[in-house]
């Protein structure tokens, strides 16, 4: 005894040491690429590194298996859970692990597992955790509270699932591995219709054990028409001479064969091809991973889609949806499998077979083995058979078209250039005609205004005269336009700025007595009016500068009349007279009032302009004339 118990304590000393062992590499291995990714971005350790060792946003799912890596059905269940947890999206992180129980059968390795996953898993823990078959799932059972208390838990390939199992256990759901014995059966009389006799092939193993108490609940069904025979737990020679030993109405269910009767370790493909070539009648199976080495197949049960299936009901418990909404699953999605090289082996064709059924290993005929490059190779021959006709139509066509072309195309070129012979004459001449009108029209209010000038000089009276001189100004005003309107090569728009220019000055020649002692500041962005806008801006500026001239500046006083034009926008233009003079008096009504400038400048802002005029009396008069500037199409002479 005492040798037993240091024998185990050597043993717990070992794997703790290997344990540490390794986690002393992983943490220098971290270490090691922290210190690669900090001399990479620039920095040293000790700036970044709180950074690098952060807790990631990917959740961490802990897949516990029953069994050994390479063992296929376990392998089928890890790619149906990788197939859905490594989706673009989902982004979790796995840790996996293998408790290895089929090749240790017999010896309880609970203790050295829940030791190694208690140090492992002490500071890291999973945010879910998907197990596969009933070793794991008894272990997790067992252990739970002790080492993933809390944590959510998928099941899967779970044989013999009864609610009692999980009855207990909170935040458990999963999927159950409903294997089809009965159906199987079935398939197998219907293909054998003579059989008499089943054998059951079953290792010393405890999954193999739980298969076949489930197995044994099926035999009443048939009593009266089979006779089963269980060869467990023989070992190898003992079970080669009883699989010689069936007769031709006996067929044989493959239950697994992992370890032998003494002991003996066998591979699944050579517990497989050790059963099905040392009976000379056909071999089924209950599961997928097991149909090839001469197995013909089944009602079987993937690994795959089990592992699919856990996998899909972690992501929709790790998303938030409640365990209460995601129900165990009971019956398996199973489906008729069944190996080709087995079927040629016992005389049996694709049209025996149930609906639905996979064959796998199958071969492949001409057409199914080249199908890729027989389709492309017609694709290919159509398609060129179509553009040699498109190319010979597009020919023919082209050569008709070219010749209808080259006699239009003469035809086209001299209507083009006879009517632009004749646009350009129409518009030198429209162009030469506007141009006249505006020096008319500038000639003859030249004749107004010189008819009012020398009206004004043959009167004495100085009300009637100053009258006239202000009609004078106003006709000057508007003939100033058509002036530069006749001078510069646009047509149809006026500069304001040269406009106001020239206006002011005919405006300070007329009040000469004046001008020495009052200031004009003229601040205008190039803005452009048309003769409908530019006209009634120049009566406003004529009237207000002429008012500031005559009756802000009294005596000797002197002063500064401010112009200013600028956008205030996209299209609405702000104009602005001021001066600093005595102002207007507060208690003037200026709106009803009998001075004709002032009515003037309300009318021509408000109708004329179509915009607003406001007046400000602080620090000498001011007029604020807002207007939304009409777009013009400029027209220059060339």
């Amino acid at each position: 005894m005492n040798s037993i118990n240091y024998q185990n304590d050597k043993n717990s000393l070992v794997l703790m040491i290997f344990v540490m062992g390794q986690k002393l590499f992983q943490i220098i291995h971290r270490y090691c690429y922290l210190f690669f990714v900090c001399i990479m971005a620039g920095s040293l350790p000790g700036s970044g590194l709180p950074c690098a060792l952060a807790k990631t946003d990917a959740d961490r799912v802990l897949v516990l298996h029953s069994y050994h890596q390479g063992f296929e059905w376990t392998d089928q269940i890890m790619e149906g859970i990788e197939s859905v947890l490594k989706k673009p999206g989902i982004g979790a992180e796995l840790m996996i692990e293998y408790m290895d129980t089929k090749s240790h059968a017999g010896r309880d390795l609970s203790g050295y597992l829940k030791e190694i996953y208690a140090y492992k898993y002490n500071k890291i823990k999973p945010d879910i955790i998907i197990v596969s078959d009933d070793n794991a799932l008894s272990f997790l059972i067992l252990n739970r509270n002790l080492l993933f208390s809390g944590i959510p838990v998928v099941f899967c390939g779970i044989n013999n699932f009864f609610d009692t199992l999980i009855s207990n256990q909170e935040k458990i759901t999963g999927v159950a591995e409903d294997f089809d014995f009965e159906k199987t059966l079935d398939i197998a009389l219907t293909l054998h219709p003579g059989t008499r006799r089943i054998a059951i092939v079953s290792d010393i193993t405890y999954s193999s054990g739980i298969n076949l108490e489930r197995m044994k609940l099926s035999f009443p069904v048939y009593q009266d028409r089979l006779t089963f025979i269980e060869l467990t737990g023989l070992d190898a020679d003992r079970l080669k001479q009883a699989l010689h030993d069936l007769p031709d109405d006996a067929l044989v269910i493959h239950n697994g064969l992992y370890r032998d009767g003494s002991g003996r370790n066998f591979s699944l493909e050579k517990g497989l091809a050790f059963v099905a070539e040392n009976c000379r009648v056909p071999v089924y199976t209950l599961w997928q991973f097991m149909v090839k080495q001469g197995v013909l197949g089944g009602m079987v049960v993937s690994g795959f889609t089990q592992g699919e299936k856990a996998a899909l009901m972690a992501v929709r418990i790790l998303k938030g949806e409640s365990l209460e909404h995601i129900p165990v699953i009971r019956k398996s999605p199973n489906r008729p499998v069944f190996d080709h090289d087995a079927m040629v082996r016992f005389g049996i064709s694709r049209t025996d077979l149930p609906k639905h059924s996979l064959v796998l290993n199958a071969p492949k005929d001409f057409y199914t083995t080249h199908k890729t490059f027989i389709l492309i190779t017609l694709l290919c021959m159509i398609a060129l058979l179509l553009i040699i006709f498109v190319l010979a139509f597009n020919i023919r066509t082209r050569k008709t078209a070219e010749l209808e072309l080259k006699k239009y195309q003469d035809h086209l070129e001299d209507l083009v250039e006879k009517k632009t012979t004749e646009i350009k004459d129409s518009l030198l001449e429209k162009e030469v005609l506007l141009k006249e009108i505006h020096h008319r029209v500038k000639n003859n209010m030249q004749v107004i205004s010189s008819i009012l000038k020398l009206q004004a000089l043959s009167l004495d009276d100085k009300g009637i005269k100053e009258v006239l001189t202000d009609c004078q100004g106003r006709v000057q005003a508007m003939a100033l336009v058509h002036e530069i309107l006749y001078g510069t090569k646009r047509l149809a728009s006026v500069d304001f700025k040269v406009y106001t220019t020239n206006l002011i000055h005919k405006i300070s020649y007329s009040h000469n007595t004046r001008q020495n002692r009052v200031g004009l500041m003229i601040d205008a962005e190039e803005i452009l009016l048309g003769p409908a806008q530019a006209t009634p801006v120049g009566l406003i500026v004529y009237e207000a500068v002429s008012n500031s001239f005559k009756h802000a500046f009294p005596g000797d006083r002197k002063g500064e009349i401010h112009i200013s034009l600028k956008k205030s926008g996209l299209d609405v233009v702000e104009l602005i007279l001021k001066d600093n003079g005595i102002g207007i008096s507060h208690s003037l009504d200026w709106r009803n009032t009998n001075s004709l400038g002032l009515q003037l400048i309300i009318l021509l802002s408000e109708t004329q302009l179509d915009g607003t005029v406001d007046l400000d009396r602080k620090n000498g008069t001011g007029f604020t004339i807002r207007f939304r500037l009409e777009a013009i199409q400029p027209k220059d002479i060339s």
